[in-house]
Formats: C-alpha cells, structure tokens, sequence
C-alpha cells in the first residue's frame, strides 16, 4: 500500500481509498490496461516502421512508388509478391505493378541473315544489317539453292508475246495454203497480212518489255529482228491486182521473221534452264 495526496484537500490517503475520508472526494483510479495499450501502441508503429524499411530496401522502389503502392492498396507488392515478367533483351525480369527490377537484360541470340532476310535476334525479332541477297537474278541461286526471277512480270509478259507470236505463225501458214478462187485468196491474204502487222506490233511490246535487263539483251535483239524481217511494207491495201505479188512478198518476209521467231525461243530456253 502506497500513500497519495488526495486532490480535493491534499490530505495524505491511501491509494486503495476510494474516497478521501477527510474531504470525502471520489478517487479516480487510472485504468490498469492503459499502460497496456500504450505499449502496444508503441510496439505497432515499430513494426510498421521496420516492416516499411525491409519492404523498400527488398523492393527497390522508391519512396513516391511505396506510398503510392499503399494507397492503391497494392499489399501484394507491399510485401514483396510481384507480378513478375520476364527479362527481354531491353529490360530485366520486373514487376509489372511496381516496375521493380531483378536479374540482368538478357543477351541476344542472332540467326545469321540469308539471301531474303536481315540478321535477326530469336528473342525480340530485332534485325541488323540487310539480307545478303540470291547470287543470281533468274536461275537457282548457289547460296539457298532456291530458283529465282526477279523479273517474274517482265519475263511473264514475254512468254505471254512468244505464245501469240507461234499462234500468228500458224494463222499465216494456213491463210496462205488456202487456194479455191482469186476472191477467196485475197481475203485470206488479208488475214495473212493482219497477222504480219499483230507479228510486229507483239515483237515490239515483248522487245520494248526486255528493257535494259542484261539477262535479256540477246532476246530483245531477236525480237527487234523479228520486226525488222517484216519491214514497213507489209501494211498496203490488197487488190485482185496485187495481192498475189503481195502474198509472195510476205511469204518471204515471214520467213525471215520466223527464223527470228525460232532464234527468240531458243534465248528463252536457255533462261529457263539457268
């Protein structure tokens, strides 16, 4: 037992009075649990502020990015349990939350470039460089043993004319053995003569198609002969009078053209046999 001054008159009472028993003033205890409280209080907040300390140092963010994480009440990260996602050549493995950080970048791993494609990484597809390009521009390529034409259209074009070409050939040889009367002849040598300037005006397109490809120049010259063999006096109206010294003329003529004709095919064979 302990002695207190009583703060109504000061008089010395016991503290286990619950009144003065001069004054007669009520004692007011102090509640024993308060001490409890406060300690535990106390022990609360030194938790949290350790806990805070381990949970920035462990997290490498920073102090805008903890409070903000605390805020948004993001007690996964808080604690250390990130969303993580994997490293990348640009970045290391980090939180997708947070944008904590652990480990390294990770290297590049590069496919050598071919004749189409550039050097390129495996794991973020960046490139380097250009492709190497085929060895060859129509044939089979000796690095990828692959066939190429880089003049696909040009070179379809051409195919194209030299198969109208043999059609007109064939149209003339048939109007020219046709032999029943001087009125039927000149007709058929009318078509005859039709097909003649469809020669020309092909061998021209397909000659004009080569440009100035060097795979092509020996078959550009033969279509530029081809043109030449018929010459500039095959388009002439066509009489009862004139027609036959006509049709001689061009029977000549169109054989000269298609000696070209034939020159012409085998260029183009060769080609497509590389």
């Amino acid at each position: 037992m302990a002695l207190i001054s009583c703060p109504q008159c000061n008089q010395t009472i016991s503290d286990k009075s619950k009144k003065c028993i001069n004054c007669g003033y009520k004692i007011k205890k102090p509640l024993m649990h308060r001490r409890l409280i406060v300690t535990f209080i106390g022990v609360f907040c030194a938790f949290s502020i350790l806990s805070f300390i381990i949970t920035f140092i462990t997290s490498q963010v920073s102090i805008n990015q903890y409070f903000s994480l605390v805020f948004e009440k993001n007690i996964s990260c808080i604690f250390g349990n990130h969303h993580w996602k994997n490293a990348t050549c640009y970045t290391p493995k980090h939180c997708s939350i947070c944008n904590s950080k652990k480990g390294e970048t990770l290297e590049h791993q590069w496919k050598e470039s071919d004749c189409i494609n550039a050097k390129m990484c495996l794991l973020c597809k960046e490139t380097e460089g250009d492709p190497l390009g085929h060895t060859v521009n129509i044939g089979d390529c000796t690095r990828c043993n692959e066939y190429v034409n880089i003049y696909e259209v040009e070179f379809t074009v051409i195919k194209e004319s030299l198969s109208c070409l043999k059609k007109n050939f064939e149209n003339i040889v048939d109007y020219f053995g046709i032999s029943s009367s001087v009125y039927v002849e000149l007709y058929y040598c009318n078509l005859a003569k039709n097909e003649a300037l469809n020669i020309k005006e092909t061998a021209c397109i397909a000659r004009d198609m080569c440009g100035d490809i060097p795979e092509f120049s020996e078959m550009k010259k033969c279509f530029a002969r081809i043109d030449t063999a018929l010459g500039e006096q095959i388009d002439v109206e066509l009489t009862v009078n004139n027609y036959f010294s006509y049709a001689s003329m061009l029977s000549k003529k169109v054989k000269n053209s298609a000696m070209a004709f034939n020159e012409t095919v085998a260029e183009i064979n060769k080609i497509l046999e590389g």
